[in-house]
């Protein structure tokens, strides 16, 4: 019986230690990160070549005697 309990223990034990140690690498962590990184990227770009391209508003300009924006000529 203490036989049996010892080795159902180093099992566990070394079950618990494998799966401990278990995941991706360093390296693969690094890979990845980049081509998310790119894919980002390339879909900023994407969204930003897809906006309306708008041009600036002109100037306003108030008249100087009541400010109502609109330019008196003299």
């Amino acid at each position: 019986m203490k036989t049996l309990k010892l080795l159902i223990a180093a099992a566990v034990l070394a079950g618990v230690s494998t799966l401990a140690f278990a995941g991706p690498g360093p390296d693969w962590l690094a890979r990845a990160e980049k081509e998310r990184a790119a894919a980002r990227a390339q879909a900023a770009a994407a969204q930003a070549a897809t906006q309306p391209k708008t041009e600036a508003a002109p100037p306003v300009v108030a008249c100087t005697n009541c400010s109502c924006g609109a330019m008196k000529k003299s």
